[in-house]
């Protein structure tokens, strides 16, 4: 466990194993670095994987930055570059997807490959009007009102259904989030609009998607796979939003066969 000093801010981070190419797996709103455990231990054996906790996440600072996805990426930048990684191979679940396609578009000549999580390349009118009014509602009145009605929506029905427990402790786990944290964050994925650079990066990227998905459907990642020139769509069944805690082996067994096979 470490803390970096950017600027003003500190990133608190953790690195498993000691040898292989680098490994970044970057959380989703609301979580931290522990989303990742199990899938650190796992991909460790074979790689160095990097975890972290977001800008107002966890052990995270944040700063005066105006929130968007563009600040995420050069956060992500700005931590490898302290830590002195040039080539890596980025993961992201859900605003951490967005994150590594912000990377990508900023970032063109990076060496390595992007996988894309229930991510999203852009929003729309619906989506700006539930994040804008979430952030006011957290920032105003915190998260404990809502975080299990976020949590419910976040998983897959057959999740719900076989698992009220893994709901339950994702609910816990939103009640802990900083309320400024988190309401920065939903101000970053509103109006965000990727789509023009995806046919321009030449990094290969994987693009998953949760079956059950409801919150960002599979038309998102077809959108995604069907404009990035080397990529390919893997969809998990029975799974909803956080494919990393609904399905985790698969999700592990999935990034270990892409990392395996990506240049």
């Amino acid at each position: 466990m470490s803390i970096a000093r950017l600027g003003v801010r500190d990133v608190f981070f953790e690195m498993h194993g000691a040898s292989g190419e680098h490994v970044v797996l970057m959380h989703s709103l609301g979580g931290d670095h522990s989303t990742f455990a199990e899938h650190a231990r796992a991909l460790s054996r074979r790689y160095r994987v990097l975890t972290f906790d977001m800008r107002g996440h966890g052990r995270s600072t944040l700063d005066a930055q105006t929130p968007s996805l563009d600040v995420l990426a050069d956060d992500v930048m700005g931590l490898l570059s302290h830590l002195e990684i040039s080539r890596a191979h980025l993961v992201g679940q859900s605003i951490g997807g967005m994150i590594a396609l912000a990377f990508a578009s900023r970032y063109r000549d990076w060496a390595g490959s992007f996988a894309v999580v229930a991510g999203a390349a852009s929003s729309d009118a619906l989506w700006d009007r539930r994040y804008a009014e979430r952030a006011d509602l957290v920032e105003q009145q915190g998260i404990d009102g809502i975080a299990m009605e976020i949590a419910t929506a976040s998983f897959g029905e057959t999740t719900r259904r076989r698992r009220p427990d893994l709901v339950a402790s994702w609910a816990r786990t939103l009640k802990r989030a900083d309320r400024r944290g988190y309401a920065w964050s939903c101000r970053a994925m509103i109006g965000f609009d990727l789509r023009s650079a995806l046919a321009n990066i030449a990094c290969p990227v994987l693009v998953v998607s949760g079956a059950e998905d409801v919150l960002i459907g599979e038309r998102h990642a077809r959108e995604i796979s069907e404009t990035v020139p080397r990529s390919r769509l893997e969809t998990i069944a029975e799974c909803g939003h956080l494919p990393f805690l609904e399905q985790p082996r698969d999700v592990t067994k999935l990034l270990d066969a892409w990392l395996g096979s990506a240049p």
